[in-house]
């Protein structure tokens, strides 16, 4: 889970000026609310233990990587303003 915030760092140090940068973090904070959502939807309607659990399991993993994720590109906000002025 840690790698999608291990990918951010690498786009936002390898990025050229241009939205790089920005559109993965849009792209991934999209994807994990989409997980997120979509473990809600499957520890709710499973009737398997199995799979409810895995379902919490994701909810709370993806919780947890979208905060990082949030987190990190709140510390790389300014340098992402400036470099796309």
């Amino acid at each position: 889970m840690a790698l999608m915030v291990l990918f951010a760092e690498n786009a936002i140090a390898d990025d050229k000026g241009d939205n790089k940068d920005q559109t993965f973090v849009t792209k991934a904070s999209s994807a994990g609310l989409a997980e997120v959502n979509f473990g809600q939807l499957a520890a709710k309607r499973a009737s398997n233990a199995e799979v409810k659990k895995f379902a919490e399991k994701m909810v709370e993993d993806h919780t947890k990587v979208n905060k990082e994720l949030v987190d990190f590109a709140d510390k790389k906000r300014p340098s992402l303003s400036s470099r796309n002025r």
